[in-house]
């Protein structure tokens, strides 16, 4: 009775391998053509590039709007900086003033560094972050908002652009890209440079590369009529000199300037740090700010507020060396500086004003000197050699940006 049962079974069990047989024979072929398309697909969008870094690529359409749309900004950027532009050969085969290239050799260099600029952002951001359904959504609006106020049909849009060598398609290529490009700073560093506050090696490195063009120096002022003194409330006020404490400055300074000068000519009595901060405890200077010192950087807010006041000192400060000594008369009197090293990760302290924008401020230092160190790797192919900017009417009617 069993080995009946069994002989009744073992067709079924034929025809069901059979059926998975066939139907893992089909899910293979179907991954083999599809595999086969996307490389095909891959292939024929590389191949139509214009110009590409790493998986992104920049199609001819959307080149050509990138183009005549860079190159009314470019136009109106130099009519703002005293150019008479006008889009002609005369003027694009003009020699620029104090330039030795053309203003059209310095147009397709800026647009090709703008170029790479691009492809490298959107590289980053791809893989930074993704391109999300609220991302997509912002985009379709811009477009639509774009669509509209040209017609509001595809077909009248195409028309219009088809003067500069793009269509609606292209455009939307291209909105992608600038969308991306526009965010990714953001994605890499947070707002105000929050990702930049980290400890990892990487974000110390990075923030110790911004925080090397900030000056370190003690400045010790002597004051020339007056002095600060403070009242039994304390309440800071100023009061003239007497005829000995003018003396005493004097003193002061012409021991201060024979120090320096023996520093420089390395002879006896030359000036040493301790020289210094000695003769600071005795000057005019602000107590609270001898440990820690001074960090101008003129990108900072806080150097720029006290060169209002001190505009010399801050200018002298900023173009000293490491290890130098010098003087300036400034309002108050007289200034002598001393430049030092920077304390290693001294930025991280909040309560030192000097650095209440650093991280904000680094963000703008760093990000694009990682977009040009990356865009030598940018490929350019001859499709884009194909689009001669110069030529290419300038477009100052489609534009979307973000």
């Amino acid at each position: 009775m069993k080995k009946e049962v069994k002989k009744q079974n073992e067709p079924q069990k034929k025809k069901k391998s059979k059926f998975l047989t066939i139907f893992i024979c089909i899910f293979l072929s179907v991954i083999i053509i599809f595999g086969s398309v996307l490389g095909i697909v891959t292939a024929v969008n590389y191949a139509n590039a214009a110009a590409r870094y790493e998986g992104t690529l920049l199609s001819r359409g959307a080149l050509n709007y990138l183009s005549s749309y860079y190159k009314y900004k470019y136009m109106v950027g130099l009519a703002q900086s005293g150019v008479e532009a006008y889009d002609s050969p005369y003027f694009w085969d003009k020699v620029a003033e104090g330039e030795e290239k053309s203003y059209g050799e310095l147009l397709e260099e800026s647009f090709k560094e703008y170029i790479s600029g691009l492809l490298v952002a959107n590289h980053l951001f791809s893989v930074s972050s993704s391109y999300t359904s609220e991302d997509r959504r912002i985009v379709s609006d811009k477009l639509a908002s774009v669509l509209k106020s040209h017609g509001g049909s595809v077909s009248e849009f195409n028309e219009k652009s088809s003067k500069y060598g793009f269509s609606y398609s292209d455009l939307e290529s291209a909105a992608e890209l600038i969308y991306k490009a526009a965010r990714t700073q953001l994605v890499l560093y947070g707002a105000g440079g929050e990702n930049l506050k980290g400890s990892s090696a990487e974000t110390v490195s990075e923030c110790e590369k911004y925080f090397a063009t900030y000056s370190h120096v003690s400045l010790l002022f002597i004051r020339s009529e007056d002095v600060i003194e403070t009242d039994s409330d304390g309440n800071a006020y100023l009061r003239n000199m007497t005829d000995e404490e003018k003396a005493a400055r004097e003193e002061m300074k012409s021991k201060l300037r024979a120090a320096i000068e023996s520093y420089n000519a390395n002879t006896d009595g030359k000036i040493t740090p301790e020289t210094f901060d000695y003769y600071y405890k005795q000057s005019d200077s602000d107590m609270d700010m001898r440990l820690s010192g001074y960090y101008f950087n003129p990108s900072a807010e806080m150097t720029k507020s006290f060169a209002e006041e001190f505009p010399e000192v801050v200018s002298l400060a900023l173009s000293m060396k490491v290890g130098e000594y010098a003087e300036t008369e400034c309002s108050v009197g007289t200034c002598f500086i001393y430049k030092s090293e920077n304390v290693k990760g001294a930025y991280a302290d909040t309560k030192n004003d000097y650095f209440s924008d650093f991280y904000s401020d680094a963000v703008y230092f760093l990000y694009p000197r990682v977009l040009s160190e990356l865009s030598e790797g940018v490929i350019f192919t001859d499709k884009f050699e194909e689009v001669d900017i110069i030529s290419l009417p300038k477009n100052y009617e489609i534009s979307i940006g973000f």
